[in-house]
Formats: C-alpha cells, structure tokens, sequence
C-alpha cells in the first residue's frame, strides 16, 4: 500500500478586515509532503519525504510547487502530480492540519528529540514563536510544530525535511512504547476532527498496528534526490524515480558495484587521522570517497548512512569494513553521495578488505539530470490566487548553478595495489594526493547536484505561499 501523507499549512479566513486561522482546515499548501510505502511482505515502511519547493507539473496549472497541488485541487491533484513526478502508483492519501499535529503531540505527553541547533524565529505564517536549544527535549505540541517547521538556516527546505525525519522517527520511539497505546481512542477522536483521508476507520487503525509491529531497523528513511535551482526551488533529479521504484518494490534493492558508489568519512573517532585512514583504505577497494569535517557524536558505533534507501550498498560496505558498525536508513548524511561513513573508535584498519567479488561499473561518469517537465499549454484559469505563479524556464535555469552545501573534493578508486598498512600518519595531504589522474578513466565527474549553491537562497517572504 502506498500513501500520500500531507501536513497542511495554516489557513486563514478574512472577517471583519481581520485574518482569523481555520483550526480545522485542511486544504493549505502541503507544509510536509510524504510517500509512505507499507510493505507487510518484507515487514518494512519506507518513506520518501518531498521537499515543498520541489518543482512538479501540477495539472493544468503548469509546473510549479509542489506544495500548491492541495490548495489548487485537493489531495487527489496532489496524488496525480506526485504520482506523475515519480512514475509511482498512489493508492491512499492522508492531510494533517497543524492543530492537530499539536494535539497528537500533547495527547502523547510530548515527543523526545534532539535539537540539533538553536533554532530561533518568529513564523508569522503560523503566529508561532520558535525558540528551541540545542539538545535534548521533550517537546510539545506548539514547540513540535516549530521543530518540524522551521527553515531558516543555510539549508533551507532541506534541512526542514532533515529535522522531520528526526521528528518522524522520534514519533516512532514514542509508539513502540506499549504505554503510548493507551492513548489511540483519544488519537482517533483528534484524527477524526483534524484529517482528511480516503480511508476508512478500520483501514487507518489496521495500518497502524502494522507500523507499530514493524522493527526499528525496518524503516527506511530516504530525501527525494535533486539540487537547487537558481531560485531556490528544488529540481528532482532523474535518480528519483529509481528510488521510488526500488521503495515501491524493495526487491528491487540490488547491489551496485564499488566504482559507482561514493562514500563521505566523517571521522567521530579520538585519533583525529582516523577519517583520512579509513577514507584512504575504502579507495584501495574501488570506492570514490571524500572527507567531511569532523563531528561530535556520542554515540560509540560506527554508523553507515544510506540517505538514498539503497541498503544492499550500506550492507556491503558494513561487510568490507569487517562487520562493523551499523545501517542506518535516513537523509542525515551527506545527500549528493551514495552513503555517508561516520567512523568511531570501533573501526579496524586491519579488517577492511573485499568481501565478495565486484560487480561491473553500470552508470560511472553518468550524473543525474534534472526532471525535465513540459507543461502543456492551457488557457488561463482564476484560481483566486491574488499572488500568480511566475512563469518558469525549466531548462534554461538547469544550467544556472554554484556549488552544493554538501560537496567536498572526490577521490577515485585508487589506482595502486599498496595496503592500508601504508597510509601515511601525517595529516597533511596534497591536492595531488586525492585529484584523480586527467588519465584515469574511472576518475570521478561531479554530478549536476554538486555544483548548486552552497545554500538554500532564503525565501523573500516568511510566508508560505501558493507559489
């Protein structure tokens, strides 16, 4: 079963010259925009979080946010253009408003979360004052909505889909706890008052047993894959569909070879030169990797990220590390590589080696490009939206990009037999020490997702808007 779960924004009513917010509406712009793939097969959930900037051919209104699918026409306009965007078969939706995100949370007793920075903003849209520290909180209800809302940092949108997982999956803790169940009557009334879905009652409470049954390391948490446009939309790349497909279908997870995946080290480790090591060692086995900045984490097992759902990958790379660590499936690692490594003291230079015989290159050297969308033309339609659409040049604005907030300097395989018993002990290293030859033909090509802007241009309007 596959369904399209939305979180609505506020919606105001005009009375009397003043806005009055609708507690109970539901036909907003889509603040969170979700495909949830149910899979009693496999006991697995993966879901796809789609930014709300993404562009998407919406009907007849043209290509434009995709965000604005609910308010020009519901949930089913919303269902035909994600649908048409990931060539995936929707069979349900569900549309949250923001009360009653609040009033989940409260009835829950509130919800554990880190908060990963200060957050601090006055969102005028939803008259919400967001004033969070960073650490660990329990959150309620109005600062849960400032959690999963706030944008407002160099990540933009982005990181909003980023902190909802982490919410999501906090959620998800809450629930596995037998005491939490206690409280599904009251969550059925709220539901009741606060959700449109075309499902029915006993559909809705049977779907949630089957998540509350489903293991931890089961649910799979994936971004739809794309880059920045130069105003700041977000373009889904072609690789988009393949992830739809594969979570549609998780026996169509296969595993890549080596030479096509690439790898971001984060050290977390207490031997500073630990990141460069394993980095180093991973290129000897025909990985593409790079180096990220250093990281605080209190956790002491290292942690392997597959932020684009390809567990086979993950599961391999665990195997050449010598079984360690562990998979974590979630868009908290570096978005424009294949996997994301988080070493931590655990690592043993000595264990990484090949585990199985690699398989052929299929697609190196082969970047993702942009979706291209081609709306048809239609005759203008007054949707009473006071502020219209601009105009968009899909394919004159897939050329216009800067550099990406994740990217970092590739490495290609390796080239020479040496062992990880050779990698120097100094932690200076030449640009020639990690470019690839001009020569080499396996070097690494960025793709188009690492050249866009080094952040999310910040929007004009604090406002979520149609547009």
């Amino acid at each position: 079963m596959t369904i399209l779960f939305m979180g609505t924004d506020v919606v105001y009513e005009r009375e009397h010259k003043r806005e009055i917010a609708e507690p109970n509406a539901v036909n907003g712009n889509s603040d969170t925009m979700m495909l949830v793939f149910l899979n009693p097969a496999l006991n697995q959930v993966s879901v796809l979080h789609i930014p709300r900037d993404t562009e998407a051919l919406v009907g007849k209104y043209g290509v434009r946010k995709i965000n604005s699918a609910n308010v020009l026409g519901g949930p089913d306009l919303a269902k035909e253009t994600v649908s048409g965007l990931l060539n995936v078969p929707i069979d349900h939706y569900i549309v949250l408003n923001v009360q009653g995100l609040m009033q989940f949370v409260n009835e829950l007793g509130g919800i554990t979360v880190e908060v990963p920075k200060r957050m601090s903003y006055m969102d005028w849209t939803a008259k919400l004052k967001i004033d969070l520290q960073p650490g660990m909180h329990t959150l309620t209800g109005n600062q849960s909505m400032g959690f999963v809302r706030f944008r407002h940092d160099a990540l933009g949108d982005i990181g909003r889909v980023q902190r909802q997982q982490m919410f999501l999956q906090a959620v998800i803790r809450k629930m596995a706890d037998p005491r939490a169940w206690l409280h599904v009557p009251a969550l059925i009334n709220i539901a009741q008052q606060n959700i449109r879905t075309d499902l029915g009652q006993m559909e809705i409470i049977e779907a949630l047993n089957f998540v509350h049954n489903v293991p931890k390391t089961n649910f799979k948490f994936v971004m739809l894959p794309g880059q920045f446009a130069a105003n700041g939309d977000w373009l889904a790349t072609t690789d988009a569909r393949d992830i739809a497909a594969r979570m549609a279908n998780p026996y169509a997870d296969t595993l890549s070879s080596r030479a096509d995946l690439s790898i971001c080290v984060i050290n977390a480790s207490s031997d500073h030169l630990a990141g460069s090591k394993v980095a180093r060692a991973l290129r000897k086995l025909g990985y593409m990797t790079c180096i990220d900045k250093d990281q605080a984490d209190s956790s002491t097992v290292t942690k392997i990220i597959a932020q684009q759902g390809n567990t086979a990958d993950a599961q391999m790379l665990q195997r050449d590390l010598g079984n360690i660590g562990e998979v974590l499936n979630s868009s908290a690692g570096n978005l424009t590589t294949s996997l994301t490594l988080i070493v931590h003291d655990d690592i043993n230079l000595d264990k990484i080696q090949l585990s199985s015989m690699d398989l052929p290159s299929l697609k190196h050297g082969v970047p993702a490009q942009p979706i291209v969308l081609q709306p048809q033309p239609v005759p203008a339609v007054d949707t009473g939206n006071t502020t219209p659409y601009p105009p968009v040049q899909v394919d004159a604005r897939q050329t216009q990009s800067t550099q990406n907030p994740y990217s970092s300097e590739f490495a290609s395989p390796d080239p020479s037999p040496a062992t990880t018993d050779s990698v120097r002990s100094s932690d200076s290293y030449s640009s020639q020490d990690w470019a690839a030859p001009q020569s080499d033909s396996r070097a690494f090509q960025p793709d188009a997702r690492q050249s866009a802007p080094q952040s999310a241009p910040t929007p004009e309007t604090t406002g979520d808007t149609a547009q």
